[in-house]
């Protein structure tokens, strides 16, 4: 699984959006833009809940990146997307089921900058 042609589309329309996790000042300072999303995200601790990374390479169910887009009891603020299911914010479209097995599958083959 490839970040730049199976993953980062999915973050440019779910989650690296203005206002989000993209910009100047990214929410949580997790940048998921092109060219920003593994250095923001991969081996990074999380600020919601700092015992987690917020991608755990290899470790899917232990990153909080993919708690939060399935909305895992336990994690803090609100699931991701925000607004999803449902009406998503700031033109954000909602994960499918496809888009979150992509993520967690990137995520197990070692969440790579390729």
């Amino acid at each position: 699984m490839l970040l730049s042609t199976n993953v980062q589309p999915i973050l440019n329309r779910s989650c690296a959006l203005a206002g989000c996790h993209a910009g100047a000042v990214p929410a949580q300072g997790q940048d998921l833009s092109a060219g920003h999303t593994v250095a923001s995200s991969v081996g990074v601790k999380s600020t919601e809940i700092p015992r987690l990374y917020r991608i755990k390479p290899g470790k899917p169910d232990d990153s909080y990146l993919v708690q939060k887009i399935e909305a895992t009891p336990g994690i803090a603020g609100i699931p991701m997307p925000q607004g999803c299911p449902g009406s998503p914010l700031n033109g954000a479209q909602c994960l499918s089921a496809d888009d979150i097995s992509a993520i967690r599958q990137w995520i197990t083959e070692c969440a790579q900058a390729n």
